[in-house]
């Protein structure tokens, strides 16, 4: 992770020997590696997303929600965002049970599980290198294989 714009007090830093970043203008990941358990392990961890698995294939992921009524699914893909938002997710191929749901229908019903809007909200700008789905991992910022 790289932080960009920086204000910190020197005193501070020459007189504890510590960095307490006062402001950030922009945190940027340059790179990062999610392997599919751990990402299974944090969606599991959240209340919401009990049901919810992922599996990660090659450019995207293949979600299911099972639980009460019919299962679920649809395919997820990472698109570049807009603004303050780094990264928006698109949804299609979307199913419960064996009806065939529209995909803006789809796209709208996904729009409630979307974490993304939600670093537009936090008080530091959050940059993204590229997003990439690859079999078993999520990568920011890798060589595009």
């Amino acid at each position: 992770m790289v932080l960009q714009n920086v204000v910190f007090d020197p005193v501070e830093v020459l007189e504890r020997g510590v960095l307490e970043p006062l402001d950030v203008g922009a945190v940027f990941v340059e790179r990062l590696v999610v392997m599919q358990a751990d990402l299974q392990r944090v969606i599991d961890d959240q209340q919401q997303y009990t049901r919810m698995t992922i599996e990660l294939g090659d450019g995207a992921a293949h979600a299911r929600v099972s639980g009460l009524g019919p299962r679920m699914e649809a395919r997820v893909r990472i698109l570049p965002g807009r603004d303050r938002v780094p990264i928006t997710l698109a949804v299609d191929h979307t199913r419960i049970g064996w009806l065939a749901v529209p995909d803006p229908l789809g796209h709208w019903i996904a729009s409630n599980f979307d974490p993304s809007p939600q670093l537009a909200r936090l008080p530091v700008r959050v940059l993204l290198g590229t997003v990439a789905i690859r079999a078993g991992r999520f990568e920011v910022g890798g060589d595009g294989r």
